[in-house]
C-alpha cells in the first residue's frame, strides 16, 4: 500500500460533503489523514485550500465537534487511518493549547501540525509539553528556508520514528513541484541525513501516482492536499465526491476496506 498522508479542509466544501471526504479516506485506509481546521489568514497554503478555508468558515469551526466527528468515524469504519489536526496557531490560542491537548488525545489523534508556530516562544514550549504529557506528536515543518542551526534545534525538541512535515521548495502549497531536478533530490538526501530516525512526510505539488510511488521508493511519505481540495469542488453533489475520491485512491493504489 502507498505511504500517503491526505488532506482536507474540515467542512469543505460543506458539512454533508465533508463527511463522504471523510469516510472515503478513512475507508480506504489512507496512511494518516491531515484534517486542517479552517482559519481566514493560511498564509502557507496555495489558491485552492486557501479558498477552500474560506468556504468552510461559513460552516461550523467548532474543534471539539470536528475532531469527534473524524473519531467516530474512523470508529464505525473500523479504520487504520492516523489523524492529524492541522491548524494555524491563531485559533488554537483562541482555544486554549490546553484544552486542544485535551481533545486531541480524546479522540484518539496521533498529534498536530502547526505551521506558523515559532520554535522557543512561549507558545511552542507550551505546545511541546502538552504533547509529550498527552503521549501527542508536535509535527515540525521543515521547509527548504529553514536554516542548519534551526534543524538542530528542532532535533533537540523530536522523539524517535515521529513524524516531519517538509516542504521541497519555498511557496506555498498547490504547484506543481518537479521531483526530478538535482535541487529535489539534494533535498531528499538532505533530509534523510538530518534526520536518520524519523518519519519524513513530504508535500507541497505532489498530485499523481507516479510521484507518490517515486517518494515512497526513497522511503518518505507523500502528502497531498490541494489536488483532494479540487476533487471536492463546490456543485459536486455527495455521490460525486466519493466517486472521485474514490477513483483517485484507487488509481494511487488503494483499495476500499470489505
Amino acid at each position: 500500500m502507498p505511504q500517503l498522508m491526505a488532506h482536507l479542509v474540515a467542512n469543505f466544501p460543506n458539512p454533508d460533503g465533508f463527511a463522504k471526504a471523510l469516510d472515503t479516506i478513512l475507508s480506504f485506509n489512507v496512511s494518516y489523514l491531515e484534517i486542517q481546521l479552517p482559519f481566514s489568514h493560511p498564509v502557507a497554503d496555495g489558491p485552492v485550500i486557501h479558498q477552500a478555508n474560506q468556504v468552510a468558515l461559513s460552516f461550523s469551526t467548532d474543534l471539539e465537534a470536528i475532531l469527534s466527528q473524524a473519531y467516530q468515524a474512523k470508529q464505525r469504519l473500523q479504520s487504520s487511518t492516523q489523524l492529524i489536526l492541522m491548524s494555524y496557531l491563531t485559533p488554537l490560542v483562541n482555544y486554549g493549547l490546553s484544552t486542544v491537548a485535551n481533545l486531541l488525545q480524546k479522540y484518539g489523534f496521533l498529534g498536530l501540525i502547526v505551521p506558523d508556530l515559532a520554535i522557543f516562544t512561549s507558545e511552542h514550549q507550551q505546545l511541546v509539553q502538552l504533547t509529550q504529557s498527552h503521549h501527542l506528536q508536535w509535527i515540525p515543518v521543515i521547509s527548504s528556508l529553514t536554516t542548519a542551526k534551526r534543524i538542530q534545534q528542532i532535533k533537540a525538541f523530536l522523539l524517535p520514528e515521529q513524524l516531519i512535515y517538509a516542504t521541497l521548495r519555498v511557496g506555498q502549497t498547490g504547484k506543481q513541484t518537479l521531483l526530478e531536478v538535482e535541487e529535489v533530490k539534494q533535498r531528499l538526501t538532505f533530509l534523510k541525513t538530518e534526520f536518520p530516525h524519523n518519519l519524513i512526510c513530504i508535500g507541497f505539488g505532489i498530485k499523481d501516482k507516479e510521484q507518490v510511488k517515486w517518494l515512497n521508493q526513497r522511503g518518505f511519505v507523500a502528502v497531498i492536499g490541494s489536488q483532494i481540495c479540487k476533487l471536492l469542488s463546490i456543485g459536486h453533489t455527495e455521490n460525486q465526491i466519493v466517486e472521485h475520491l474514490s477513483n483517485f485512491l484507487q488509481n494511487l493504489g488503494f483499495s476500499k476496506l470489505g
